[in-house]
């Protein structure tokens, strides 16, 4: 078995304190915690939280209860340190389900700590459970709603709409691409067609955000709120005309990843 990484972060000492709080007050043992939050999207502002998410494995025996108790692990926020985390089991039904928050923790560009194998087979589970139309539901559904309470006129929260324009973005990657969405902004913005206007909005939008505060506005043009509801629009066609079929998602392969990292303690 490969030794776990874990990677020098700000707060790292403080997050990995916490994990191993975790491990010791509910008997788990966590195979992998990462960013999930705007410091994993690329666009903190000074005073942004650690949306710390981790994946754990429980001891064979708590798996055989008839009662197995919880599955998720939330710890009290304190300070700027949001930590929870999935059973094993959990995260991998609901990465069979097509939920999308499972695919960003797995390619995450902020490790806490990895273990090098079992990612690479989480990895490689989550490229045959895939489902682009799950995905671009998922996206549209949370850039809709955040549109909708948050964008109602040119000044607006600029977490919002970082939030807004990348889910967006991300559905409209996963209408056109095979792959999962990148998690980063900037990759993102750099795999999408768009007028080099909107472009150098979304990039200054982006600088702006790195002194900005949480809860601080910011002008939209005209022509980004334009740029924004039709994406909207585009992203519901494309979710109500899908004709792209996909197989059903294969369970031996996450069942054998299951069986070997619950096993191996």
């Amino acid at each position: 078995m490969d030794a776990f990484v874990m990677s020098p972060m700000p707060k790292g000492d403080a997050i990995e304190d916490r994990l191993r709080g975790v491990e010791s007050a509910h008997g788990v043992r966590i195979l992998y915690a990462c960013e999930s939050g705007s410091r994993a999207c690329g666009f903190p502002s000074p005073d942004s939280d650690y949306d710390v998410r981790f994946i754990y494995a429980r001891p064979l025996s708590e798996y055989l209860r008839v009662n197995p108790g919880r599955d998720v692990v939330e710890l009290p926020i304190k300070g700027d340190l949001d930590i929870s985390g999935w059973d094993l089991r959990k995260a991998l039904q609901l990465m069979l389900k097509g939920n999308q928050a499972i695919f960003e923790w797995l390619y995450s560009p902020v490790v806490y700590r990895s273990h090098s194998a079992f990612l690479k087979e989480c990895r490689h589970v989550s490229t045959r459970a895939y489902r682009r139309r799950a995905a671009l539901g998922h996206y549209f559904g949370i850039a809709s709603r955040i549109a909708a309470e948050h964008l109602h006129t040119d000044d607006a929260p600029i977490k919002k709409v970082l939030y807004v324009l990348r889910t967006m973005l991300a559905g409209r990657w996963a209408a056109e691409n095979p792959e999962p969405p990148p998690i980063s902004m900037d990759l993102l913005v750099a795999g999408t067609l768009m007028e080099a206007a909107i472009r150098q909005e979304i990039m200054d939008i982006l600088k702006a955000k790195q002194s900005a505060m949480e809860r601080e506005t910011i002008h939209l043009s005209k022509d980004m709120t334009g740029f924004i509801y039709q994406s909207l629009l585009d992203l519901r066609r494309w979710l109500q005309e899908w004709d792209v079929p996909e197989p059903s998602p294969e369970t031996t392969l996450a069942d054998n990843l299951f069986f070997r990292w619950v096993c191996e303690q």
